[in-house]
């Protein structure tokens, strides 16, 4: 069953070019991800520092594989030393159809 990940992250106003610039080289390689099945970023209608990332998987071990491929992992220590204030990530499951 497909599982939808959706990630928040709000950037420092001083980091937000760093950022943008690792989305950037970082999208390409993310987009090749095993049991990714899409995704899209978007940035808030009222602060131009929060983004958000929605991203469907074949699984939940789809998802753990990538957090743990050495280049994301790189990206996250960078992060969150260089750019991020705070971030949160849920994951969520379909509903089967109700009779």
């Amino acid at each position: 069953m497909p599982v939808l990940s959706l990630f928040t992250m709000e950037i420092k106003p001083e980091g937000l070019g760093e950022f943008l610039n690792d989305l950037c080289e970082f999208l390409p390689i993310a987009n090749q991800a095993k049991g990714l099945l899409s995704s899209e970023i978007f940035t808030s209608t009222d602060n131009k520092y929060k983004y958000l990332f929605v991203s469907e998987w074949e699984s939940e071990e789809d998802i753990q594989a990538w957090l743990l491929q050495p280049d994301h992992r790189r990206l996250i220590v960078k992060s969150k030393q260089t750019y991020q204030i705070r971030h949160v990530r849920r994951r969520f499951l379909e509903i089967p159809k109700i009779k």
